[in-house]
Parts: structure tokens; C-alpha cells; sequence
């Protein structure tokens, strides 16, 4: 694999933090999947690698490519995968530190919208569900979700307020008061069930690194050269998900391009 001298500089980036700003086209991939064969190759044993993205199919492309250098059989044991799949393996491992239990499942979204629209009317008694933007609720509850936050801290209220206030356009005190109710419902009956929706892949192994210094020691020493792929597109959830425990040995680089970043775009059209 031909690198240029700029590219070089990741692939042989061995020890230390590192931030990666390129662009579309420049080879992001080819460096940092290079750089982890020149880990795998040194002797660094490749399921000591860790590398997150943004989506599957990033991260199908970042695995064929180190199957391609370094072959199928050591390339496949490296672990790379999304960011939601790395939260659903912490979860499964470590299902009591992140406030389950053994056989966990995941609510599909369909799931998800039944279990609020029931909640909608055994809490508040809503009976007059078609005239509901429920699902706006629940995207807006998402944007919470991904700074980290759910509706059974009290610290997050605040937060909670401002999103339904300007991501689905709830003003009225009474209504973001038992919307509160409402969303404290849907966490308490999923940890009651021992079930998880998307966000909690997320939401449950950040708290749980959080409080839980010991499960930082077991990931950094799991994972002991981390890159996260598509940086610009990562929420605050992600991003402090893996630096939680990548800070610990510091071998952390991250990779992005600004120009393309949903989340700044989102910011320059007021959304």
C-alpha cells in the first residue's frame, strides 16, 4: 500500500493522542487502517485494537482493508465496529454496572413508539393519541440522550426542558412537567424489564464508565490503541464513551473532517 508522506505520518503514529483533520478523498482510511496493520505487524496483539465509526458500512470497509494487509484471520480479531455496537457489547458483559441484568434485549424502534404511546396513557391519561407529535417527543428525548442524559437524573431536567422547547417546540410548563413523568416511566420500565433501546447503548456504558473506575481499568487494558473514525459526526455520548477509558493510556487518535460535520451544519441552520 503506496502512502503519501502525510498519510505516512498516521500509519506510523505509534504511541500518544494524535487529531487527524482530512478531508474527503485523502486517504483517512487508508491511514488509519495502515496504521493499525503497522501495530499488528510490530507485534501488537490486533484484538488490543480498537476502532469506532460512525456507521456499518464505515466500518465494514475499515475491516475489509486490514484483512487485506494483514490477513483475514488476524485482521477479523482487531475490533472494529460502531460506536452503538461497542455500547451493546459493554452491556452485555457488564450488565449490572450498567443497571441490567444477564439476557438483556434490544426494543426495536416500533417497539419503542408502542411502549411510549402506552405510557402516554397510563401516566397522564392521553387519550387522544393522533393528535400527539409523540414522535417528535422521542426525537427530541434522542438529542438527550446523545449529551448523555435521561429522564430519572434530576441534574438533566434543565436540559430536558430546553431540548422539548426548541427541538419540538413545547413551551407550556404543565406539558414539560408530565412529559418528565412520562420519559421517567419509559426508563423505569425498561430497566424493570431488562430491556435497552438504541439510545441506551450509548447512555448506559457512558454512565456506567462514569461511575465505575475499575470498568475503565478493564477497557483500557482491553483496548489499548483506540481510533475513533468520523469524529465530526460523533455525539458528546460517543465520544466521552470511548475517552473515558482511552484517556487512561492515552493512545487515542481521532480522526474527522469539520467541513462535513452534521452536527456543525446543524448549528450554522439554527436547527
Amino acid at each position: 500500500m503506496q502512502l503519501d508522506p502525510a498519510q505516512q505520518v498516521v500509519a506510523e503514529h505509534i504511541d500518544g493522542p494524535m487529531l487527524v483533520l482530512a478531508g474527503a478523498g485523502s486517504g483517512k482510511t487508508a491511514s488509519i487502517t495502515g496504521r493499525a496493520a503497522n501495530l499488528i505487524q510490530s507485534g501488537v496483539m490486533p484484538e488490543t485494537i480498537l476502532m469506532t465509526t460512525f456507521s456499518k458500512k464505515a466500518a465494514s470497509e475499515m475491516r475489509n482493508r486490514l484483512g487485506d494487509l494483514v490477513g483475514l484471520e488476524l485482521g477479523s480479531q482487531a475490533q472494529i465496529c460502531t460506536f452503538h455496537s461497542l455500547g451493546d457489547k459493554i452491556i452485555k458483559e457488564w450488565p449490572e454496572e450498567c443497571g441490567r441484568r444477564d439476557g438483556v434485549s434490544i426494543l426495536d424502534e416500533s417497539d419503542q413508539r408502542g411502549l411510549f404511546r402506552r405510557l402516554l396513557k397510563e401516566v397522564v391519561g392521553v387519550d387522544s393519541l393522533q393528535k400527539l407529535e409523540y414522535r417528535k417527543w422521542l426525537s427530541a428525548y434522542d438529542r438527550l440522550a446523545q449529551d448523555g442524559g435521561r429522564a430519572v437524573e434530576t441534574h438533566h431536567a434543565n436540559r430536558f426542558c430546553q431540548i422539548m422547547q426548541s427541538h419540538a417546540g413545547i413551551e407550556k410548563k404543565d406539558q414539560l412537567n408530565w412529559l418528565w413523568r412520562v420519559f421517567g416511566a419509559f426508563e423505569k420500565f425498561k430497566a424493570e424489564q431488562n430491556v435497552v433501546d438504541f439510545n441506551d447503548l450509548l447512555v448506559l456504558p457512558l454512565q456506567a464508565l462514569n461511575k465505575n473506575p475499575r470498568l475503565c481499568e478493564a477497557l483500557a487494558m482491553r483496548y489499548q490503541h483506540v481510533t475513533v473514525d468520523e469524529a465530526q459526526d460523533t455525539s458528546v455520548a460517543q465520544y466521552q464513551m470511548v475517552k473515558s477509558f482511552a484517556e487512561l493510556h492515552g493512545r487515542l487518535i481521532v480522526v474527522g473532517d469539520d467541513d462535513q460535520s452534521i452536527r456543525s451544519e446543524e448549528r450554522r441552520v439554527g436547527k
